[in-house]
């Protein structure tokens, strides 16, 4: 995904590479750290292979997003 979003131009940031353990008030820093909370912030969640399975799940936060934008758009 962040290849792809290099190669759009969409500014974007990775929070970990590795299967790190991080507490959630540090979770939330490290987030916020990249982008702040502004309206225009878009988090994606990946899980691949979460607690050592096949599966994965993508996980779309949007921050202090107006819901009118994501009806319209």
């Amino acid at each position: 995904m962040k290849k792809r979003f290099d190669d759009l131009g969409i500014d974007n940031a990775i929070n970990r590479t590795t299967d790190i353990t991080l507490n959630p008030d540090d979770r939330v820093k490290k987030t916020l750290s990249h982008y702040g909370n502004g309206a225009n912030v878009i988090v994606l969640s990946n899980h691949i292979n979460a607690g050592g399975g096949e599966d994965h799940c993508v996980i779309l936060v949007y921050l202090n997003m107006n819901t009118d934008f994501l009806v319209n758009n």
